[in-house]
């Protein structure tokens, strides 16, 4: 009757995919199934627990950004969040302005190469490296960063991105996968090279932007549909 999707990334990499493998197949019924299916779907960032009682809450520091720009990973350390695309960032950007860096999100028993060569080359500049399991204290974490970084090959939404540019960061985004709904026309292509006039007005437009993804936001509005599922189904 209806099919949720948390962005429009997902729901078109599906249906499109979809299309092709349905399309081989000797079932006519199946020719369509992609077009049959978009009519059902929707779109519903997932809910986000993010801090703050007023719609565009202001975590509790206003500052300039640092002068080495402190840059947060917050991905899982595993292949597909593109390790090597960081490191190779990493050594670009060295030549061009100095970084510091904060590595965060679950580890596992094997590290990938590229983040062991990372942590060995950036070493002096790594100010913390490791999942922070307390929430209130990786909240803070990513409060303390300047820019968020994602480098990742596959990603549906982007929770953890989500959560640094609501808690302040910039976004430093790939033109790719999910990343160019969670942000604002016009505020894509920003890095720390490529630095916005006025940093606070960018964060408080992303703010008001993820705003849907906010957890009691978008819990409502799957009740909605799920409720119009019901009625319209009799």
């Amino acid at each position: 009757d209806v099919v949720m999707f948390n962005s429009r990334w997902n729901r078109d990499s599906f249906l499109d995919g979809i299309g092709q493998v349905a399309g081989r197949s000797p079932e006519s019924a199946l020719k369509h199934v992609g077009r049959d299916l978009r009519e059902r779907c929707t779109v519903i960032w997932p809910p986000v627990e993010l801090p703050g009682a007023t719609d565009v809450p202001t975590p509790g520091r206003t500052r300039v950004l640092h002068n080495a720009p402190v840059v947060v990973w917050p991905h899982r350390w595993e292949h597909d969040k593109g390790p090597g695309e960081l490191l190779r960032v990493a050594r670009d950007a060295r030549d061009r302005s100095p970084l510091k860096w904060v590595l965060l999100g679950e580890q596992f028993r094997e590290v990938p190469e590229p983040l062991r060569i990372f942590m060995k080359e950036f070493e002096d500049d790594i100010l913390h490296c490791g999942r922070i399991r307390d929430r209130d204290g990786y909240l803070e974490m990513l409060a303390s960063c300047d820019w968020v970084l994602s480098t990742a090959a596959h990603e549906f939404f982007g929770m953890a991105v989500v959560e640094a540019m609501w808690m302040g960061c910039l976004p430093w985004l790939p033109d790719r996968l999910s990343y160019p709904e969670l942000v604002p026309e016009g505020m894509t292509g920003l890095s720390p090279f490529e630095q916005p006039p006025d940093p606070r007005k960018v964060t408080e437009a992303v703010r008001r932007h993820l705003i849907p993804c906010r957890a009691e936001c978008a819990v409502r509005r799957m009740e909605e549909v799920i409720r119009d599922a019901f009625k319209s189904s009799g």
